[in-house]
């Protein structure tokens, strides 16, 4: 959890992906993932896998403002059933991630949330509903170095294919879409 949440804090002020990031809870979930497995207890199949949730499924205690500034932020009374399952299954939720209003624009802009930027070109959006997922997804789950650049390569540490399957990267499928910011 600490590599990842390194991650998340060199590349938001970038990115601008997460929303509502919580490190210190996050940390203390993996802790106690860490003992569930060393005392063979998992709580679940997805056990301390950091993940995070679209802004949009409501988790208890928090605002859950749908990508708009047009919504009074009211903490939600109780998670969501994905929320609820996640937490359950013991998963680390590391933060939120943003979304334009109500998850209707392809733009990816929201009057709550800056603009997030694809990893691979900092210009631009990367597009869609879930604009802060794909710029999550594709700049840490799929373990890629963001660089603000177009060509991106697999951390060659990891002994995987040195050219990303198009399929893996959510933030390109938008590109040609993509809004530029000031546009």
């Amino acid at each position: 959890a600490p590599s990842v949440l390194g991650h998340i804090e060199r590349w938001e002020r970038h990115l601008q992906a997460p929303y509502l990031p919580h490190p210190e809870r996050a940390l203390g979930r993996a802790r106690a993932s860490e003992e569930g497995w060393l005392d063979r207890r998992p709580l679940g199949p997805i056990d301390g896998v950091p993940l995070t949730l679209k802004e949009n499924i409501a988790t208890e205690g928090e605002p859950t403002p749908l990508g708009t500034a047009a919504v009074e932020l009211v903490p939600a009374p109780a998670d969501a059933p994905a929320a609820a399952r996640v937490r359950e299954s013991g998963g680390v939720l590391l933060a939120k991630t943003t979304m334009p209003d109500y998850a209707m624009l392809s733009s990816g802009l929201s009057r709550f949330h800056p603009l997030s930027r694809n990893p691979r070109d900092l210009g631009m959006s990367p597009g869609g509903s879930s604009a802060g997922a794909g710029a999550a997804a594709a700049c840490d789950a799929a373990r890629t170095r963001c660089s603000g650049q177009r060509r991106h390569r697999w951390r060659p540490d990891r002994h995987l294919p040195t050219r990303k399957p198009r399929r893996l990267a959510p933030a390109r499928a938008h590109a040609k879409s993509a809004v530029r910011p000031g546009a």
